[in-house]
């Protein structure tokens, strides 16, 4: 096979969690009385985890960030009891799972989400089994695109390994951890945007990824 471990990133990804994220967010800025904020101005302000999220969003609502690190709490702790109200896996996404751990390959799951609430979050979706590890925020590594996480992962599971991911952060953690990478064009940052970074594969679909891992390394 081309590669023998595949690392997803999750929202945006594996599953389009973005209506969830802004029910959490809304929660938490109407706590604070402020105005919700819309779903796509959301879309833009996701990928870099929860205490990024609530700077952006204090920015958009013209207010202090130095209220960001309480507000991130009160964002999470919506998120853990109401992880999965909206939030539905992409279509192709679990026969893909599927295949690929047939194939033999090992998955693994890195997210800037806050490892408690992926794996609530996968749970609720039946999908943590499909995944030899799921790692996050709080979970001991610093977020992407810092590398070291995912270099724990290859020093578990084997070489060599491929990023999957809708985000920019993704694409540079792939070139930090030096791994293929592949852009997930189904998810939440523009085709420009990921072609910019230069991913060693573009896929349109996840039925795609298995042809593409299991292939053979010469291909």
């Amino acid at each position: 096979m081309r590669f023998a471990l595949v690392i997803f990133d999750l929202d945006g990804t594996l599953v389009d969690s973005l209506p969830d994220i802004a029910g959490a967010l809304n929660h938490a800025l109407g706590g604070r009385g402020l105005p919700p904020l819309p779903i796509d101005v959301v879309r833009g302000l996701v990928g870099e985890g929860v205490g990024k999220l609530a700077e952006k969003a204090l920015a958009v609502a013209g207010r202090d960030v130095a209220d960001a690190s309480a507000l991130a709490d009160a964002i999470v702790a919506h998120y853990l009891a109401h992880p999965c109200v909206e939030t539905r896996a992409y279509e192709g996404i679990e026969p893909a799972l599927v295949e690929l751990r047939g194939a033999g390959c090992r998955l693994a799951v890195l997210t800037n989400k806050v490892g408690s609430v992926a794996r609530a979050l996968l749970d609720e979706l039946r999908l943590a089994a499909h995944f030899d590890a799921i790692l996050g925020e709080n979970d001991g590594f610093p977020r992407k695109p810092d590398p070291a996480a995912a270099r724990s992962l290859f020093a578990r599971f084997g070489e060599p390994a491929l990023m999957v991911g809708d985000g920019l952060p993704d694409m540079a953690l792939a070139r930090a951890a030096g791994c293929a990478s592949a852009a997930a064009l189904w998810g939440y940052t523009t085709r420009v945007r990921l072609e910019a970074e230069s991913p060693t594969f573009l896929v349109e679909r996840p039925e795609q990824l298995r042809a593409l891992v299991t292939a053979p390394a010469s291909v």
